[in-house]
């Protein structure tokens, strides 16, 4: 009896580590795929604290294009410098310890799938497993990173009056954009440019509104991007 009342209680002890197990293993609604994305955002959102959230607001340089810029300015960076940046009081440790606390939301200039990689892969440590977003500045073609196409700026695409090359273009950027692992750009620009003063007239499409729309949605078709305006 005693050796019966043994087997009982181990097995009960088994089957309650099990559903244990199986509880704690549950995937949350917003990491299963086959849910609807309104259903998995809202799940995701009730999860999150405020801290979190302002996280993912938070966007960053990458680390590599950091490293580059300090190594090129020794230290001492053009304060009016909008293409290189660094930040003097933040190590590249500390940002990597961000990301795996979930409080960087985004990054800028990330080049390679393999920094792309390291920073996702930190990522999925945090509580909550949000990837990062990746973004890039792309208007004519991936010209941030060395062996990547580099198109005719957006008014000269435009000049030619034909949205199927434009989009042409626009997927080839894509394809190159991606295998560098970045998945947002900032392209196209859909402002319709009627003053000559503005230093950004050759990221757009020109002054006509009804060029501009074509050309904008041929480009965004294959992008997905969000309008930059």
């Amino acid at each position: 009896m005693k050796k019966r009342n043994s087997l009982i209680l181990i097995l009960l002890f088994n089957a309650l580590c099990n559903h244990s197990a199986n509880k704690n293993n549950l995937k949350p609604i917003y990491l299963d795929v086959t849910k609807p994305v309104e259903v998995r955002v809202a799940d995701l959102m009730s999860k999150m604290t405020l801290e979190e959230k302002v996280a993912q607001m938070c966007q960053y340089l990458s680390p590599e294009h950091i490293k580059e810029t300090e190594r090129k300015f020794k230290g001492f960076v053009p304060s009016n410098n909008d293409t290189n940046g660094a930040y003097p009081t933040v190590s590249i440790d500390s940002i990597y310890q961000l990301v795996q606390l979930g409080m960087i939301g985004s990054f800028l200039h990330v080049l390679t799938p393999e920094e792309s990689n390291q920073l996702q892969s930190l990522a999925q440590k945090s509580r909550l497993k949000i990837p990062l977003l990746l973004g890039i500045d792309a208007i004519h073609g991936a010209g941030y990173s060395n062996g990547t196409t580099i198109y005719p700026t957006a008014i000269t695409q435009a000049s030619s009056f034909m949205p199927e090359l434009v989009q042409k273009a626009a997927q080839q950027a894509a394809t190159e954009i991606r295998a560098m692992g970045s998945a947002w750009t900032f392209t196209p620009n859909v402002d319709v440019c009627r003053d000559p003063r503005w230093g950004r007239i050759g990221e757009t499409f020109g002054e006509d509104p009804y060029l501009v729309s074509r050309m904008g949605i041929a480009t965004k078709r294959i992008t997905g991007c969000k309008f930059r305006i």
